[in-house]
């Protein structure tokens, strides 16, 4: 009987959280640093875990809730952590609504709790004692669930405080709840109303947005913002606001350092060359240097986080090389280029095959005023690598080969079919990259449709980004233009409207607004 409810006090504390879509395991707990540092401490999230604590004690020390007393309260719980800030006395109310509905004594054990920290105690969070498994009893909170995860996001900030910092929140713990102590007391219209029945708190002016409040929200809203940038402009944020927002993340979540690629996307559409260089400097310097500062520390207080990497510091050159293509410096681009494959070599494959891609792009580009004149007065133009070059590379570094040679393929991707997934997509690219630079050259029309056919059959199943999708269409934006540069004006038309009629919504962007579609709409 024990072992069966275990069962489902396990699974219960797993399915009732409130998510408006599917769940996405990857982004409950699938990646360490994303999920687990840093959960931006407030009064009321110290509130929750006190609640969490006496709560604990119960069922522990007193007497275990039963499975339906169990799923009320996590249930309340669940909803106070999602709903965002509140007052002290709004705590009160749902505390006191579980006193009236699970069991007696909730809110005398809370009160108590409390006013302990008001005489002068502080209060200090440690989780260990909530997350131990005990013997013979039950847990009330179990580590890998919603709950045990959100206490270990808090426990992770709570533990990089210094100690001015801590003693500046108890200070702010103890004005948050005598501020709500001096508000009128509404236990008469508590009384008054059905036990059945829970008053939903209202919402409190806040400083930080619930959609960027933690680190975890703060990451989604970027790349939620990112997505729409590059796929659909019209349904992101202005500019502006986008900065604004970034700023607050900057001052609220140190941890969050994708903020500055979203910044480097924003120069980007404002041509700001400097301040784009200068977003993604800092977000190499953040993501892999100054990381060591917040893991360091709590994996000395017996908090593993995670072990440093220092792979991602070859895509540094990468994107600098394109940042300097989407500018038009060709000759920056290609030094930038040389050097990231000298760093991957052949110890990353994902990496060389990146800078494929690019050099494929930096190929298939017009040539600049600096390139014209630089014909016109018989000096050879620089290239680091030909189209016919470039298909042999392509061939040299395809999987087939690499596992013929016994060659491992030692890049960060730690699940291997996502690492797959990002060779198809790279095969695909480069080669859409070459057929476009032997369509402006004249070779072969075999050369164009194979890589076209390539790159249209882009499949590398669950694609949360969109990034196989973006590669078809723009695979068939190419091949309706080139059917019109040879005549075909019916056959590129009907091309063109196929792709405009399936530009369907991804579950992010409401269309695609890409190069291609804006193409399409010009003929």
């Amino acid at each position: 009987m024990t072992s069966a409810y275990a069962e489902w006090n396990q699974r219960q504390d797993r399915i009732v959280i409130p998510f408006n879509t599917r769940v996405n395991l990857d982004d409950l707990f699938g990646n360490v640093h994303s999920n687990v540092v840093c959960e931006r401490i407030t009064p009321c999230k110290l509130a929750i875990y006190v609640l969490v604590q006496s709560l604990d004690e119960l069922h522990q020390d007193v007497q275990p809730f039963t499975p339906s007393e169990h799923c009320s309260l996590l249930s309340a719980l669940y909803g106070m952590i999602e709903h965002g800030d509140m007052s002290f006395l709004e705590v009160k109310r749902v505390v006191r609504w579980m006193d009236r509905t699970v069991r007696k004594g909730i809110y005398k054990d809370f009160v108590e709790f409390i006013n302990s920290y008001v005489d002068g105690d502080d209060i200090v969070v440690q989780i260990d004692v909530i997350l131990q498994t005990r013997p013979n009893v039950v847990n009330f909170v179990c580590g890998k669930s919603y709950l045990g995860i959100w206490l270990k996001k808090l426990f992770a900030e709570w533990s990089q405080l210094s100690i001015q910092h801590i003693f500046e929140f108890n200070a702010k713990f103890v004005e948050w709840i005598q501020a709500g102590d001096s508000q009128v007391d509404d236990s008469q219209k508590m009384d008054e109303t059905d036990s059945s029945e829970i008053h939903l708190p209202t919402a409190q002016p806040v400083v930080v947005p619930f959609e960027i409040e933690s680190s975890g929200r703060a990451r989604k809203w970027i790349a939620n913002q990112m997505h729409l940038l590059q796929v659909c402009p019209s349904a992101a944020l202005p500019d502006n606001e986008i900065m604004d927002w970034c700023q607050i993340i900057r001052k609220n979540h140190v941890d969050v350092v994708e903020v500055h690629l979203l910044e480097m996307l924003c120069h980007i559409r404002a041509m700001n060359l400097g301040g784009a260089a200068e977003s993604l400097r800092l977000y190499f310097d953040y993501s892999m240097f100054r990381l060591s500062d917040t893991i360091i520390p709590t994996s000395i207080r017996a908090c593993r986080m995670g072990a440093l990497d220092q792979r991602s510091l070859r895509f540094s050159c990468l994107l600098q090389a394109r940042l300097c293509r989407i500018f038009g410096d060709k000759q920056a681009a290609r030094l930038l280029l040389s050097e990231c494959v000298q760093q991957a070599q052949n110890h990353d494959v994902a990496c060389l095959r990146m800078a494929m891609v690019e050099l494929a792009a930096l190929e298939a580009m017009p040539p600049s005023e600096a390139d014209l004149k630089a014909l016109s007065e018989g000096k050879p133009q620089e290239s680091l690598l030909t189209t016919d070059g470039l298909l042999r590379m392509i061939n040299r570094a395809a999987d087939s080969e690499s596992r013929i040679d016994g060659e491992e393929h030692r890049d960060p991707a730690v699940n291997s079919v996502e690492s797959e997934q990002l060779f198809d997509q790279m095969n695909a690219l480069v080669h859409l990259m070459a057929a476009i630079t032997a369509a402006r050259r004249c070779k072969p029309p075999t050369i164009v449709e194979d890589g076209l056919e390539r790159a249209m059959r882009c499949s590398s199943g669950s694609d949360d980004g969109g990034r196989a999708r973006l590669i078809s269409d723009a695979a068939i934006a190419t091949t309706s233009s080139v059917r019109l540069r040879h005549g075909l004006a019916k056959a590129a038309q009907s091309l063109a409207t196929s792709l405009v009629e399936t530009n369907y919504a991804d579950g992010a962007a409401p269309r695609h607004e890409t190069e291609a579609h804006v193409r399409l709409f010009e003929y």
